[in-house]
């Protein structure tokens, strides 16, 4: 299933991506998936999966937020804040990434990187 970049604050974006395998599938829009390798994420992204890796996003045996829309923003107490401008997991393979537009149309093809 297909998941489109939903707007969220500050002009950025939801973006649905899954990790499988060793590459992570990044919903850019448009009907376009970017199937990229860990190996070659783009450091923005590397850092944002990193940062998401080292929080504990279970509670009582399951992940915080599974219980709803997949991009809704798991608003709990003991969620940190921060997290609104990175994004969160809700399942072992399966994250929401907050993403400025920028980004999107880069991982699209449609502006140069320079």
């Amino acid at each position: 299933m297909y998941h489109d970049p939903l707007p969220f604050h500050d002009g950025n974006k939801r973006v649905y991506a899954e990790l499988v395998d060793d590459s992570l599938h990044i919903h850019v829009g448009d009907c376009m998936i970017r199937m990229l390798p860990l190996s070659e994420l783009p450091d923005h992204i590397r850092t944002k999966l990193a940062m998401i890796h080292a929080w504990n996003w279970q509670k009582d045996g399951q992940y915080i937020g599974a219980w709803s829309p997949v991009f809704d923003f798991p608003f709990l107490p003991e969620y940190p804040e921060a997290f609104k401008d990175i994004g969160w997991r809700f399942s072992v393979c399966e994250y929401v990434l907050v993403l400025p537009e920028k980004v999107l149309e880069e991982l699209r093809g449609e502006v140069s990187r320079g």
